[in-house]
């Protein structure tokens, strides 16, 4: 089993053992220092907190004052007052503990965006290495092709070919650059792609070999999966609620000092108040406690979601890597062009023979460099909680 993990981890970077890999990860640094695809879903979090941290602050205090006059002769009359309301006093340690419950929530829900934001930028990256080394493999064959164009049209002018040689090797050309100029459309979207996360001038050109990847299975220990982590701070910030809830189903007061003025006399005093809960309190607990069951719920069904995925995953990434193995030594460098363009020129092989074997070297080539890549995609996708970077 040690043998094969290790064949599985040689696998990682498949674009050429003497191939060097760019520092992958400093484009991730330089991703994750700006603020681009996760600002927004950290301001929600911290206005989330902050208005709970208000809500838990004493309301201003009410001054009244009162001038009444008599409509015949006599004393007028006056009074002035100042009073403070305060809930009931468990209410405000539930609320501290409800926004602090909201402040585990906001680091978690970061926490899930920015890896959200690094798997994101890891998955154009692996599809630029892709689309980078299937344009080197139509430019191998461009510089063939071109110089066997050249050959088939001089010996046709000289009345050495025919005429249905020359038009294979023209639409071969044309073919070959059709393609090409599709991937390099393809490349220049998904460099613009980058510019979404902060990223410009990326020298892609570089992008040519895989980054390497442990091959893991996130499934066998859920803890890691950051999605989880934030329903679970959710959860307890739901129970949290509920217990706010409770609290501010008890009375709230009010104290005041009073003085008024009457028949020429001055008067000092206090005044108490207490206001009842309102007829909607049990339904806000109910309601508080229904929602720390849906995210319960919530938790359970989205644990089997992501280990089930990633299991699949798993084994996919493994099948993956045998099939690599058996072409690799196949279609696994472009030799084989070497060895078609040799047998052409010592005359084994007519145009057309030349032209549909280079064909198949493309065909299996590419399916070659489809296998590398599904592989590269699955490694990152399972390693996509183990760290914002490639390491």
């Amino acid at each position: 089993m040690k043998k094969i993990i290790y064949i599985l981890m040689s696998l990682c970077a498949v674009s050429g053992a003497s191939a060097a890999v760019p520092d992958y990860d400093a484009v991730l640094a330089r991703a994750m220092a700006s603020s681009y695809g996760v600002a927004p879903d950290s301001l929600r979090a911290v206005a989330a907190v902050a208005e709970a941290e208000a809500a838990n602050m004493l309301e201003g205090p009410e001054v009244e004052f009162e001038h009444l006059w008599p409509q015949s002769a006599g004393h007028i009359k006056w009074s002035a007052g100042v009073s403070q309301a305060f809930d009931w006093p468990g209410a405000y340690q539930a609320r501290r503990a409800e926004s602090a419950a909201m402040r585990d929530v906001s680091a978690a829900v970061l926490r899930s965006v920015t890896y959200d934001k690094a798997f994101a930028i890891k998955q154009y990256i692996v599809d630029i290495i892709n689309a980078r080394q299937r344009l080197a493999v139509y430019e191998s064959i461009a510089e063939d092709l071109d110089s066997l164009a050249e050959l088939v049209s001089r010996a046709y002018e000289l009345g050495d070919g025919t005429i249905l040689d020359l038009r294979k090797a023209r639409i071969a050309v044309l073919d070959n650059r059709r393609e090409l100029a599709a991937l390099r459309a393809d490349l220049s979207s998904l460099q613009s792609s980058l510019r979404a996360y902060g990223l410009d001038g990326e020298d892609v050109e570089q992008w040519t070999a895989y980054p390497p990847q442990p091959l893991v299975n996130p499934a066998d220990d859920s803890r890691n999966y950051t999605e989880l982590r934030a329903l679970g701070a959710e959860y307890r910030a739901a129970g949290a609620r509920a217990r706010t809830a409770a609290m501010e189903a008890y009375p709230s007061f009010s104290v005041g000092y009073r003085h008024s003025y009457e028949e020429a006399t001055h008067f000092n005093g206090f005044s108490v108040s207490m206001t009842l809960p309102s007829w909607g309190a049990s339904r806000r607990r109910k309601a508080a406690a229904l929602e720390a069951e849906a995210l319960a719920a919530e938790i359970d069904a989205k644990t089997i979601e992501l280990t089930s995925r990633d299991a699949s995953t798993y084994t996919l990434a493994l099948e993956l890597a045998a099939d690599i193995s058996d072409f690799r030594d196949l279609s696994g460098d472009d030799s084989y062009l070497t060895l078609l363009r040799r047998a052409f020129d010592g005359g084994e092989l007519t145009v057309l023979t030349y032209l549909n074997e280079i064909n198949a070297f493309r065909v299996a080539r590419l399916s070659y460099l489809d296998l590398v890549y599904r592989y590269n995609l699955a490694l990152t996708s399972l390693n996509r909680y183990r760290s914002v970077y490639f390491e």
